[in-house]
């Protein structure tokens, strides 16, 4: 952690970032015993500040989600990214969590990022 993930320990929940491409990302979550709590749900906020910085070359933060859908009170174990739209300073994508069987337990559709500071 560090750069642009600026999260405190309770909120370091991603483990392994497994890839980071222009499609999207995945990364591992730390087993920390939650399902759909706020660190759990932070893990697709975090995933798409990665991947704005590898499209915009930027810091940003996560500024609107169009919607949430819970599927599962499963923990948590893989969140997956795709990336839906970039432009000049934002981008949106929409965010998956999976639990150790592979079986969707949250989408959130239209995360919206958007960069700050200087150029």
């Amino acid at each position: 952690y560090g750069g642009v993930l600026f999260h405190g320990p309770e909120f370091q929940v991603l483990s392994d970032v497994n890839v980071l491409s222009e499609q999207g990302a995945e990364a591992s979550l730390v087993a920390k015993g939650w399902s759909q709590s706020i660190p759990a749900q932070d893990a697709a906020l975090q995933l798409a500040l990665l991947w704005t910085e590898q499209k915009l070359k930027r810091k940003s933060l996560p500024m609107s989600i169009s919607s949430i859908d819970y599927f599962s009170s499963s923990l948590a174990t893989n969140c997956r990214l795709i990336g839906r739209d970039v432009k000049d300073k934002s981008t949106q994508s929409d965010a998956y969590l999976f639990d150790n069987q592979g079986r969707v337990t949250t989408i959130f559709q239209g995360i919206t990022t958007v960069v700050y500071g200087e150029d």
